[in-house]
């Protein structure tokens, strides 16, 4: 079994409230106070979508790197994708980025390490290995890597078709705390609103579990009581091997205008445009 190198070709709802305020602002968040507790963040795939027939497929987890790189064994063939079965794949998890632990020899700082650890952790916890799940493979890294999402149940280990699977990783790792999402194109474009690709289904989702994550203080936003909240700003100031800079906000529910900011996935025209949860988060 050897790993296999290839050439992809390359190629949601929590609603906020009407927000105007600034980042000053930050520490007196929650602003939507009817935030919910809970929230139903499950995607369906269309399993009769040609782009999802042609570039998703059925694996195995294999390995795991850090909270947003995991190693697949494919299980079935995708010829158009360039997926052959019984081949190892080693996955970027789009959509996010992780704290990392070292990037070229140089390891992390005390804190960031910290963070890289609980958002591995939480990869190796929910994307077991042996574990079966279905790969949206969309393209290729800069270190050859397959830009992908993984799709999964929390209740079934060894789901035998796609539509078996409702749970995208990058969401839930998002909407656990442990993370910030990621756009490095600084723009939705029209991704966004084809459902041909994985950021129709992933995007807007992406957006809604920030902002669960940030209402209910999960992850790196849990604060003891009495301590004052942690705003996104300090989120993203962890990130110094690799400074993940604003590409978080495109994201961002609480950025000022949002329903009405082009490129924020919350622009009010995006509303019928993009992948409808079951459990709409208003």
């Amino acid at each position: 079994m050897k790993i296999k190198k290839l050439i992809l070709p390359l190629s949601l709802i929590l609603m906020p409230l009407p927000i105007a305020l600034s980042a000053a602002c930050q520490s007196d968040l929650p602003l939507d106070k009817n935030h919910k507790t809970e929230w139903n963040s499950s995607i369906h795939l269309d399993s009769t979508n040609k782009r999802i027939k042609n570039y998703v497929f059925r694996a195995q987890i294999s390995n795991h790197f850090d909270g947003d790189t995991v190693e697949v064994l494919a299980l079935e063939d995708k010829p158009i994708a360039g997926i052959e079965n019984n081949h190892k794949y080693r996955l970027r998890i789009a959509g996010i980025d992780t704290p990392e632990k070292n990037v070229g020899g140089n390891p992390a700082n005390e804190t960031e390490y910290k963070w890289a650890l609980k958002a591995s952790e939480f990869a190796e916890n929910t994307l077991k290995l042996n574990q079966i799940v279905y790969v949206f493979a969309t393209g290729l890294d800069s270190f050859k890597r397959i830009t992908a999402d993984v799709f999964f149940n929390y209740d079934i280990d060894k789901p035998n078709s796609l539509d078996e699977v409702d749970k995208s990783y990058s969401v839930e790792i998002t909407k656990a705390g442990w993370t910030l999402p990621f756009n490095a194109n600084n723009g939705l474009g029209i991704r966004i609103k084809s459902p041909y690709t994985l950021e129709w289904y992933t995007f807007r989702m992406l957006g809604m579990a920030l902002k669960f994550a940030y209402d209910n203080q999960k992850g790196f936003f849990a604060v003891n009581k009495g301590e004052k909240r942690k705003s996104i700003q300090e989120f993203a100031k962890i990130y110094q091997l690799k400074p993940i800079n604003n590409n978080y906000i495109n994201f961002w529910a609480y950025q000022k205008n949002a329903r009405n900011e082009i490129d924020n996935v919350f622009n009010i025209e995006n509303d019928e445009n993009v992948y409808t949860p079951d459990d709409e988060y208003k």
